[in-house]
């Protein structure tokens, strides 16, 4: 089974948020959950607003084979929702779009040795790019063998998610990093990481001693988890992350 997350970003007006959580959390994750395929969600609010993004994202993981027929079955139960008076449009535009079902296949995981879920808050460190034409064998074994591991090292990192875009669209990155934090002080978290990263630059560990491996598309976006929730029944295997 692909596994796939479909990333939502939007806006709401400032003093309608109440009533945009409520209706996200009660009735539209509800509503999503009985389609084919969801196996979960985790929903954040930006730790600041920087280069065009919303304030608000929400990850859907997705488990679907055939990615297609999931969607055209989910576009069928969302006219149904439209019709039933239970979308954002039929609460006088509720929320403003800013992407919108950006699909992501998962290509490879890591967790951090040991894990285990703690109470501290928890985070994602968003980061999109594309690689040098010709070089993606490179950029893979790069990533995977010696940029997460040395990543994962820094305190907080839980584990890392690594994706590969369905469609280039909108001046998205091919490749998407999902970053699991978890930490109190995340100002502290970005300072020791951004430690680390110049001792592995001057140990010719960072792309940049790879004569510019990667082109970054987006770096260091993060966002603070708000809520979760995991479809009964359609838990995404293999993982200790929901989705």
């Amino acid at each position: 089974m692909q596994k796939w997350v479909n990333m939502v970003e939007v806006n709401c007006a400032p003093s309608r948020e109440a009533e945009f959580h409520d209706w996200y959390n009660n009735v539209h994750i509800v509503d999503r959950m009985n389609s084919q395929g969801y196996t979960g969600i985790r929903r954040y609010e930006a730790r600041e607003i920087r280069d065009g993004r919303g304030k608000f994202l929400a990850v859907w993981g997705v488990e679907a084979n055939d990615l297609e027929q999931m969607l055209k079955a989910r576009l069928a139960d969302r006219q149904a929702e439209e019709s039933a008076g239970r979308s954002s449009a039929a609460r006088n535009n509720l929320t403003t779009p800013i992407w919108r079902d950006v699909f992501w296949r998962q290509i490879s995981e890591q967790v951090v040795s040991g894990y285990k879920r703690s109470g501290r808050q928890r985070w994602v460190n968003l980061i999109e790019l594309h690689c040098s034409p010709g070089r993606e064998v490179e950029f893979h074994e790069w990533y995977e063998n010696i940029h997460i591991p040395d990543i994962l090292k820094s305190p907080g990192y839980a584990g890392v998610r690594r994706y590969e875009i369905r469609d280039a669209r909108d001046g998205r990155g091919k490749y998407l990093a999902i970053y699991y934090i978890e930490s109190d002080d995340i100002d502290e978290t970005m300072r020791i990481r951004r430690a680390n990263r110049e001792i592995e630059a001057k140990l010719g560990r960072s792309s940049a001693s790879r004569n510019d491996l990667i082109m970054s598309v987006w770096r260091d976006v993060l966002w603070k988890e708000i809520h979760e929730y995991v479809n009964p029944g359609k838990e995404a295997t293999g993982s200790p992350f929901a989705c």
